[in-house]
């Protein structure tokens, strides 16, 4: 195999904790493998608090696992690994291009064939702050969406793209110490799904997943949370 057609598969904690999608299940582009190596954390977070000594140990690690993958690309379902990849690996890995999920979805979408789900959800998608605000990433996953669903099942939330706000878990609100305050925005933001009619709010963030499906819990709602890669492959049948 070349290095050109490994694709690398790095789920991140917060995925491989709260997610059980097989990613090795979509597709690809022609002649694609898949290729997965032991994998440690990528280090973001440690890198926020200001450990750097971790975050740089950690980003070693990792480094020393991509390189026995010999992958072309490496892809990755989580925005916090996604941004960080981009910014303390990617000098060090000339050649390999770092995607996130919806990027690869959006790269193997076929224009003329289009998916089906059964049912009648109506759908909204709420952009994750790192994949759009810092990753320029919000058409891709729309893109992907409409390929599922026909138009009357899309809507878009009052606020979205460029102003979507955060859905209350990012950079490190989801503490102990702001834990009532990322629970008031991710509530909020459920809301903004409500007032759409908006059955399922599918996001491409297992951080906000995670969240979201907290507080519905807490407050009985109706809202469906789905990650966008399950609602595609449940699409693909």
């Amino acid at each position: 195999m070349k290095k050109s057609d490994g694709y690398l598969l790095f789920k991140g904690c917060t995925y491989r904790k709260y997610n059980r999608i097989d990613l090795k299940k979509l597709p690809l582009p022609k002649g694609g493998k898949w290729v997965e190596v032991p994998e440690y954390c990528c280090g973001s977070n440690f890198s926020l608090m200001g450990d750097t000594e971790m975050a740089d140990g950690l980003r070693d690690l990792n480094l020393k696992n991509f390189k026995t993958a010999n992958a072309g690309t490496i892809v990755t379902p989580c925005p916090h690994c996604y941004t960080h990849l981009k910014r303390a690996y990617q000098d060090r890995l000339r050649g390999v291009q770092i995607l996130h999920t919806v990027q690869l979805l959006s790269i193997t979408l076929s224009p003329k064939k289009r998916l089906t789900l059964d049912g009648e959800e109506i759908s909204t998608y709420h952009d994750p702050c790192l994949l759009g605000r810092l990753g320029g990433i919000y058409e891709e996953p729309r893109r992907v969406l409409s390929t599922i669903y026909r138009p009357d099942q899309i809507k878009e939330m009052k606020e979205n793209r460029q102003s979507a706000p955060c859905c209350g878990s990012g950079w490190l609100v989801n503490s102990r110490l702001f834990l009532e305050l990322a629970q008031e925005i991710a509530k909020q933001r459920l809301k903004d799904a409500e007032q759409v009619s908006a059955t399922t709010l599918i996001t491409a963030c297992p951080s906000c997943e995670k969240i979201f499906n907290q507080m519905i819990r807490q407050t009985e709602m109706k809202l469906k949370v789905r990650d966008i890669s399950e609602v595609f492959r449940e699409a693909m049948g």
